[in-house]
């Protein structure tokens, strides 16, 4: 599938503790404190809203390990990591896969097979895993080689055949100059060699 070695990339342990592990726990601890909350009586609707995202967060984080600590890549399969859990997928078997793409941040969200409330959503920050930048183009090439005839997929081909086509016509123009200066250089030395008969005369 992959033209690159199998590679671990990892995020980042103090990133990883602080905006996956610790907001994880923090969003659970929400979550309960919403709900104690809203039986209360204190603003029960806003406090059953919070509930609930903070809720899907926590579910993201511990339940559907969505937030990889690793990611590897190889020939046949990518896995993801979380929690002591490893999501192992074959290229074989993946039948769908969706990246949608953030590139300025080199994130990506990934949906295999449908993706599912407890496996097959992954967010992929690839800013703060090491070499983050091969990670998401090695992930948005599985997806363009697993659905070839995705929209996605045709135009990143169609972008690369313009590419080519553009570097081919740098290439001819390149040289056609140094064809035209070999002959400009070529011209100016004939010149040069051809000297004009010097006339001598003499005063009778």
């Amino acid at each position: 599938m992959s033209d690159k070695q199998s590679r671990t990339y990892t995020y980042d342990a103090k990133r990883f503790l602080i905006e996956v592990t610790f907001t994880g726990w923090f969003c659970v601890f929400v979550t309960v404190a919403c709900i104690i909350m809203a039986f209360m009586g204190i603003v029960p609707g806003v406090m059953a809203v919070c509930a609930v995202v903070a809720f899907y967060t926590a579910w993201n984080t511990f339940v559907s390990r969505a937030y990889p600590r690793e990611v590897t890549v190889d020939d046949e399969s990518i896995s993801f990591t979380c929690f002591g859990r490893t999501d192992t997928y074959r290229f074989a078997d993946i039948d769908d896969i969706r990246v949608r793409e953030f590139p300025y941040a080199y994130k990506s969200y990934v949906r295999i097979n449908g993706g599912g409330m407890l496996k097959g959503r992954y967010w992929v920050r690839g800013q703060w895993f090491d070499d983050g930048e091969e990670l998401y183009r090695r992930i948005t090439d599985i997806e363009c080689t697993i659905m070839p005839d995705s929209l996605k997929a045709r135009a990143r081909a169609y972008a690369a055949a313009e590419k080519t086509a553009d570097a081919d016509k740098a290439a001819d123009a390149g040289k056609t100059v140094k064809a035209a200066k070999a002959g400009a250089d070529r011209s100016g030395g004939s010149a040069k060699t051809t000297k004009p008969a010097s006339r001598k005369g003499g005063r009778g």
